[in-house]
């Protein structure tokens, strides 16, 4: 294809304009070379989860609203590699969560404290008693109201 101008060509390639011209002053290089160089680091770096690609890992942690520091940080604590280390994650923040009186929750703790309830007692009674958290939850709810 032929283009009136860079920005154009860019902007069809979902290359940042800017970076590309400071790429081509910073190495000294032609306007075909940068683009060959940002078209191939971004086809490289695209990301396949569950059939849909994505542009960047980033793109797809703020698809599933993920902070990416989170799967940072549990792929080095596992010593995972992102790819893998994100599916876990994503596995292991879906399990945190919490129904609770038709209600969605991030986790078991903010399910109590939206309740005004502690946490940890009432984990404590779910396992002193062989009862779920959530009922040990609903006892301490009607314990206290």
């Amino acid at each position: 294809m032929r283009w009136t101008d860079l920005k154009e060509c860019c902007d069809y390639y979902n290359i940042n304009y800017k970076s590309l011209c400071t790429y081509m002053q910073k190495n000294k290089i032609s306007k075909e070379e940068a683009l060959s160089h940002y078209y191939q680091y971004y086809k490289y770096n695209r990301f396949t989860y569950n059939h849909v690609t994505y542009d960047s890992f980033a793109a797809c942690y703020m698809a599933y609203e993920i902070k990416p520091i989170c799967v940072r940080r549990y792929a080095k604590r596992k010593h995972f590699l992102l790819r893998h280390a994100f599916a876990s994650y994503l596995n292991y923040h879906n399990k945190r969560k919490m129904y609770f009186c038709g209600q969605e929750y991030i986790t078991f703790t903010s399910c109590c404290r939206a309740f005004g309830c502690n946490a940890s007692y009432v984990s404590a009674y779910a396992k002193r008693h062989g009862i779920s958290r959530e009922e040990a939850l609903k006892f301490y709810i009607n314990r206290c109201h």
